[in-house]
């Protein structure tokens, strides 16, 4: 049976993919194959989270995509939007954080935090393949 916060989760998840479509049409291929495999193996664990090997494959796809696109965002933005990365970046970590905490705890809403960072996620992207 596929939970509420999985649902959730499963079309934020799959909303991933859009940035990955987006990096496509303008050509930035080197991001968005790691990307699309990101985006794709978070919607596989969302729609099976008893899978422990599903879990490490989406961990480990988002910490190289996390890097990609740290590096790649640190080496080629303009200036001025470099403010907006630091802060979209902290947002990132913080509503991670949360979501992890809450979930350790048992907070029934822990995935609201999760969705959130799912979204500063592509917004991020947006902005590393945008500028």
């Amino acid at each position: 049976m596929i939970y509420r916060p999985n649902i959730i989760l499963c079309c934020s998840s799959s909303a991933l993919i859009l940035n990955s479509l987006y990096g496509y049409k303008i050509k930035k291929i080197n991001l968005c194959v790691i990307d699309s495999l990101s985006a794709i193996a978070s919607l596989i664990y969302w729609l099976d989270t008893q899978n422990m090997n599903k879990r490490n494959i989406d961990i480990f796809l988002a910490n190289i995509n996390f890097l990609n696109f740290f590096i790649y965002g640190i080496n080629n933005q303009k200036k001025e939007i470099m403010p907006f990365l630091w802060f979209n970046l902290f947002n990132i970590f913080y509503n991670f954080s949360l979501s992890c905490l809450f979930y350790k705890y048992k907070c029934k809403k822990w995935y609201y935090f999760h969705l959130l960072f799912h979204a500063s996620g592509i917004f991020q992207k947006l902005l590393v393949y945008h500028f």
